[in-house]
Order: C-alpha cells, then structure tokens, then sequence
C-alpha cells in the first residue's frame, strides 16, 4: 500500500486517495479551460479576404470543441469510477457487518434468556477485577502487556486491530438488543424513527456511547471511572506569538505535558485580527494519566470513558454534568474564564483525549466554534452542527481512534492514511501510530495535498488568523476536586 492520503466526507460519499481527487481536479481545470478556449475562437470574425483564416479557425474551433468534449466524458468516466469503488467498498463492508451484527444480537438475546448466566459472568468479572487490583496481579500483567507490546510494535500498530474494534464497537446497538430481549434490528428502526436528532444523527444516544456508560456505572462500584468536580488554574501567559498558517503548526500547538509550561494540557491563543475582532485557537492535549482510578488529573482514563459516553447515565439519556467528561468540562471552564465571548470566532484542535474534548465543545454550541480538528481521537460517532467546519485526521493502524467506531458526522472530512506503508515500526512504543511522529509527520503531509478537498483543512488554519496584528497564549491546567467543591456540579451524586 502507498503512503497516500484517503479523503472521505464532506457531504459526499466518494472515497478517495487525495492523488485521485487532484487528478480529477485537474481534469476539470483543463476542461473549464478548453471550453473558455472554445468559446472565445467562436466568437471570433475574420475578413472576407482571408479565406483560410476562416477555414484554420473552424477547424481550431472543431477540435477545442471535441478536445472539451472528451475531457468531460473523462472527468465523468473517474467521477464514476470513484464512485463505483466507493459504492463496492460499501456492499462488502454491509456484508461483514449484517453477519457481525446478527451474531452479536445472538449474544445478548443468549444472556437476555439465562439471566443467570448473565448475573453470574457479571458478578465473577467483577471479582476478578477487584481481586487483581487488591493483590497487584492486575497491575503486573498489564505491564507485562506493555512490555511485550514496545519489544514488538505490531502487535498493537497494524490494519486488522483497528477493525476489529471499530466491528465490535459497530455491533454494540444489537448486542444491547438481545440483551434487552428486543427483536433483531430494533436500533435501526428506532434510529430510522428519529432521524434528525443531535446525538448520533439519530435523535438519540447511541449504543456506544451507552455501553460507554455501563462500564463506567459498573466499575465505579469497584472505585474507578467515577467523574469528579474540577478546578481550573492559569499556568503561563506568553505574548507576542506568531499566527498559525498549517496544519504542521496547528498540531505543533498542541501542549506537551512539561515543568516549563506548568504540565498545561491545554494552550488558548488570542489574535486580534485587522477589524478589531478577536478570533481564537484552542488547543487541547490528550491523556497523561492511565490508572482507571481517579486521582489528581482530569485528563485520565475516567474523562475517556465518559468522554465517548458523552455524559449519560442510567436513567438520563440526554446527559448530566456531573458525568460529562472532566477534561470537556475543563476546557468549557478555561474557555470562559480567558475571556472568549459567545460571539468570538474559535478553532479547536486536539490529540487523541483532547480531540474528543475538543469536538464535545464544538457540539455543545456554548461558543462560536468555527472549526473543530481531531488527530487520533474517538470520535467516530460524534456529529457536531453542520455550520461547523469538522476535520477527523487518523492513522488506519491507530488502535484509540478506532475506540470511537464507525464514522457518522456525513459533513466531516476525514483524512486517512496507511502510516505502516511509509514507516518501518521500530521497538520502543507500543502505540507507535498514535504517538511519537505519527501525527506531526500526518499534519506536515496535509500541508502538502493538491486537491481541494486535500487542502480544505490547511487552507482553512492558514486564513483563520491570517492578517492578525497581535496574538498572545494562555497554558492551563486542571485537577480533580470533590463534586462537592465544583460549583458547576452542586447538586450532582457522588
């Protein structure tokens, strides 16, 4: 496989390699041409004593009118050929997944039927859990796991893991079928029913993110995954930065954990443009703290959880406050107190965690969020308003971006490429297509495309802060507090 950039979304249902759509890019440019050539030679009048004039310009205008002619049918004959790959990719994706799908509701109607069976598995896996974590097994084999995977990085950093998530994710709706005892395929008629909602496209949660919630009602009986209150502190104010014009630039913004910036995960940049406006970046950083307990950091495994749960609980489908995701309700609080009105205009951009923090803002419409831009986050099933310019960049081999399921939002462009085509896996990191250089070299690739639909996103960062006379950056930092001490959650159940 190439190294080539696969460009989807953006209200149409082609796929692409970004090589294919600048091809076609410039096919149509050479048409556009040839028929403003056309035109022009038909317009043309020579004198009546200039017999072959006359007859050289007929002709000229003949074969620019074939040559226009025949550049259509090109651009009509790629067009459908993209559209036909598009539309075989889709006819055995469907197949796969109507198998999946039945064979997943199998096994929730299985355990529906023996309640048992159920309540037994329920209660052993959570003895097992809580044995390993009092004894320090589980803590020992999780580091043998990430030993083993940095020795040898394909374990984790291939094509088939990420579809296998994405499959089982995908299939979570029947599965909660079965186990409901509902008839096979009573999601998609439900989501037929309601279309036009603003969770899942569908007006209502959707199966993943209510799986996402059981686990974390489940295991918070255990301790982990319970949501907290949050504090947020100004860290570093720097002045006199320079605008973003890339999306290398863009991602660079991205605030790496460190001494010197206060161990900020999120970096607000202010631009005052040429009319007096203001418009700001905000970047958000991903997750720093992997222990399913919570402690100190609201960028944990408890904010990931709850960040693809999208703040449900049982019995509040629409979502509570105290079980939105800290580090969305972080970024919320810093964005008010630096000041960012509700009619500002605002780009977001994040990591990984930061990313699903980032396009949760973007969808709760609290502010004028012009663009949201995700790089190895779990957002496939997230949709924000159409008005907002939506990027999803991932690498097929990353294992957390596929941890978001199938892609709905139909107005995203998503950006894909085959990171494994172009570099080699060395040992030394078990994620090495989410960490490290696997999105910095994906962003300096993006400001390289040729098609228009390639450069949407470059273009967009180059002139959201193009012609600014001052711009300055605030590093912020968060920390887990009692429920009982955040404001915003007075009232909430610990």
């Amino acid at each position: 496989m190439s190294d080539e950039i696969e460009i989807s979304g953006g209200g149409s249902t082609m796929v692409a390699t970004d090589g294919m759509r600048a091809g076609l890019d410039q096919l149509r440019h050479l048409q556009h041409h040839l028929e403003s050539c056309h035109r022009e030679v038909a317009a043309m009048t020579v004198n009546g004593i200039a017999p072959r004039a006359t007859s050289s310009l007929l002709d000229a205008s003949h074969e620019l009118h074939l040559a226009s002619t025949r550049c259509r049918r090109l651009v009509t004959a790629v067009t459908t050929s993209i559209e036909l790959y598009s539309e075989a990719n889709h006819a055995v994706l469907t197949a796969v997944r109507s198998a999946s799908s039945v064979a997943a509701w199998e096994v929730g109607f299985m355990l529906y039927s023996n309640p048992s069976l159920a309540g037994g598995l329920l209660v052993a896996g959570l003895g097992i859990l809580g044995l390993g974590m009092s004894t320090g097994l589980l803590g020992f084999a999780l580091g043998l796991v990430r030993s083993f995977a940095r020795e040898h990085p394909a374990l984790l950093n291939n094509h088939v893991l990420p579809e296998i998530i994405s499959e089982i994710e995908m299939n979570c709706d029947d599965f909660w079928d079965g186990l409901h005892g509902r008839p096979y395929g009573s999601a998609a008629r439900k989501a037929q029913s309601m279309k036009g909602g603003p969770d899942d496209g569908y007006g209502h949660p959707s199966e993943l993110a209510l799986s996402a919630s059981a686990i974390a009602t489940a295991l918070a009986q255990l301790g982990m995954l319970r949501e907290t209150g949050i504090r947020v502190e100004r860290v570093r104010h720097t002045l006199a930065i320079r605008p973003v014009d890339s999306v290398a630039s863009l991602f660079a913004g991205i605030p790496v954990a460190s001494a010197q910036i206060g161990n900020a995960r999120v970096r607000i940049d202010r631009y005052v443009m040429p009319d007096g406006s203001l418009h700001w970046v905000v970047y958000v950083a991903g997750t720093i703290d992997f222990n399913p307990v919570p402690g100190t950091e609201p960028f944990d495994m408890t904010s990931n959880i709850h960040g693809v749960g999208h703040g449900i609980s049982p019995g509040h489908p629409e979502g509570t406050p105290e079980q939105t995701a800290a580090s969305t309700r972080a970024v919320l609080e810093m964005m008010h107190e630096a000041g960012i009105s509700p009619t500002d205009p605002v780009m977001i951009v994040g990591h990984s965690q930061g990313g699903t923090a980032a396009t949760e803002v973007a969808a709760r419409g609290e502010f004028n969020v012009r663009a949201v831009a995700s790089f190895g986050s779990p957002v496939g099933q997230m949709i924000v308003p159409g008005d907002i310019k939506h990027f999803i960049v991932k690498n097929m081999e990353d294992p957390v971006a596929a941890m978001g399921g199938p892609d709905r939002d139909p107005a995203a462009i998503i950006y894909r490429r085959d990171m494994t085509a172009a570099h080699a896996l060395h040992p030394g990191s078990a994620f090495a297509s989410h960490t490290g250089d696997a999105y910095p070299s994906f962003a300096r690739k993006l400001d390289h495309q040729h098609s228009e639909l390639g450069r949407e996103l470059h273009d967009f960062v180059h002139d959201f802060t193009a012609g600014a006379t001052a711009g300055e950056s605030e590093y912020w930092r968060a920390e887990r507090v009692p429920a009982a001490s955040d404001p915003a959650l007075q009232g909430a159940a610990k």
